[in-house]
This record gives structure tokens, C-alpha cells and sequence, in this order.
């Protein structure tokens, strides 16, 4: 289980997201809903950093940079 309590995430210096409160159970699929700036990627790394570090093998697949439009999916998780 990851749970965060009353966090403070930022970018560049910048405080982005405060007072976070978040839970994820094992098992547990989530979506992040926003606007664009509302700091959605900003909690996904927030996440996959406190998760890297109890699991290795966990990993993250950028929301654009590096995908290769001719592969599967699962092709370019692979890679």
C-alpha cells in the first residue's frame, strides 16, 4: 500500500500541489482527472517515486515523449 498524507509536491521550485492526501491499495486502479496544469503528472511522479523505492520493477510510461507509433502498446512498454 502507498499512502500520502498532507504532501507538498512541486516543479522547477515551485510549489504545484499541497495538503495531498492519497491511498493506493495493492491492486487498486486509479484515474487522475484535471486540466491541463493541475498537476496530474506532477502526483505521477510523486507516486512512482515512492513506489520505486519499496519495488524496483515498477514502471512509468511517459504520458508523449519516446512512444513509437508503429509498435503495440506492449512493445513500447517493453522497450
Amino acid at each position: 500500500m502507498l499512502r500520502l498524507k498532507d504532501e507538498t509536491f512541486g516543479y522547477g521550485g515551485t510549489t504545484v500541489l499541497s495538503g495531498v492526501d492519497f491511498t493506493l491499495s495493492p491492486g487498486e486502479r486509479v484515474v487522475l482527472l484535471g486540466r491541463s496544469g493541475a498537476g496530474k503528472s506532477t502526483l505521477l511522479n510523486a507516486v512512482h517515486a515512492r513506489l520505486v523505492q519499496r519495488f524496483p520493477e515498477v514502471a512509468l510510461v511517459p504520458q508523449e515523449h519516446g512512444l513509437v507509433p508503429q509498435l503495440s502498446v506492449f512493445h513500447n512498454v517493453y522497450m
